[in-house]
């Protein structure tokens, strides 16, 4: 099974490190991206999906299942864009197979590692078979990958074959883990598995 993390660039939490959030545009423009379902992002995933038409075949496109649009915004799908470019532009299918299928019971925000896990257990659900499928999964921040990689797993489960995770920014607090296989190349950080 192959599975992949790319990152649009680096994010840094506004409550813990405000200088360099306030320094760092790309920051600001992911905070703006989650009060609005307007595209933020849209000529660097542009770029970076051109990039992936190269690499690899995508069955299917998903994104994080939404449970607040941001101040005001509940409910609002403020990746759809998001989903629909990247279909549109690998000849893959926008899917709403997976789903939030327990509602979290407070905000992840502020939460550890193993804290967010917990919150995460059992929380999607997939419907339909995705035998052989490959997805590109989109989010907005990872800060510790329990959101993507529980959407991950119920992929997984119900077939999947390929799962790339697509992230605006990598959460530098607490700081981005030193793997091996993580590396910079033009700004973007990226894992492969």
């Amino acid at each position: 099974p192959s599975e992949r993390l790319y990152s649009l660039g680096r994010y840094f939490a506004k409550g813990r490190m405000p200088k360099l959030h306030e320094a760092h545009r790309h920051s600001q423009r992911i905070i703006d991206q989650k009060q609005t379902s307007s595209p933020r992002f849209e000529e660097s995933f542009t770029e970076f999906l051109t990039r992936l038409a190269g690499q690899t075949n995508i069955d299917l496109v998903w994104s994080v299942p939404c449970t607040t649009g941001g101040k005001g915004q509940e409910g609002a799908d403020r990746l759809q864009w998001y989903r629909q470019t990247a279909a549109r532009l690998l000849g893959a299918e926008e899917s709403t197979h997976v789903r939030e299928a327990k509602p979290l019971e407070a905000p992840l925000k502020g939460l550890g590692h193993q804290a967010r896990l917990a919150a995460n257990s059992n929380r999607f659900a997939v419907e339909g078979d995705l035998a052989g499928k490959s997805i590109l999964l989109i989010d907005d921040v990872w800060t510790t990958g329990s959101t993507l990689n529980a959407v991950t797993e119920v992929a997984r489960a119900a077939g999947a074959t390929s799962v790339i995770k697509v992230v605006f920014g990598l959460n530098q607090v607490p700081p981005v883990p030193q793997r091996r296989g993580w590396y910079a190349a033009d700004s973007k950080y990226l894992r492969q598995n």
